[in-house]
């Protein structure tokens, strides 16, 4: 609740009464962190976002989702409901979320922005990759080379005796 003395050029003046509601809307988790991913495999997680307004109280259009940084390495698997929506008190979307990526050993950041006709929720995004395996050893011989070690002047040197 609020009061504003109003006055113009002309000297009236008048009192208004304002009242102002926030919305009560939870947006959970506010963040997803997806360590040590392998490589090429999807890793999901969910976000829900809820209206927990009583009967009666606003409604909010849903209408999309962004990211900050283009989606790297992580992407919008489905919304259920689908968007665009209405989201009246008492409902909530879902938000699947799953993070892939291709280069190893690399972190990934980015921020998830849910578009509505009134506020925004926004969660970080992180996700880092394994380092790859080493590749298994093949049943092939290995050939074998000799080196030399060599005493020229004050420096010595290697090279490969053939």
């Amino acid at each position: 609740d609020g009061w504003f003395w109003v006055l113009n050029v002309a000297g009236n003046d008048t009192l208004v009464h304002v009242h102002y509601k926030a919305p009560h809307l939870s947006f959970l988790p506010d963040s997803a962190a997806f360590y040590n991913s392998q490589i090429g495999i999807d890793t999901c997680t969910h976000f829900t976002f809820k209206n927990l307004g009583k009967p009666g109280e606003l409604s909010f259009n849903v209408t999309g989702l962004y990211w900050l940084q283009g989606g790297q390495g992580v992407r919008l698997t489905s919304t259920v409901p689908p968007l665009p929506y209405n989201l009246k008190p008492g409902d909530s979307i879902i938000f699947n979320v799953c993070f892939n990526a291709s280069t190893p050993a690399h972190v990934y950041l980015d921020t998830m922005v849910v578009e509505t006709d009134c506020p925004t929720p926004i969660a970080a995004v992180i996700g880092t990759t394994t380092t790859p395996e080493p590749r298994p050893l093949t049943n092939q011989p290995r050939r074998k080379e000799k080196w030399q070690m060599h005493r020229t002047s004050a420096q010595p040197f290697v090279s490969r005796v053939r």
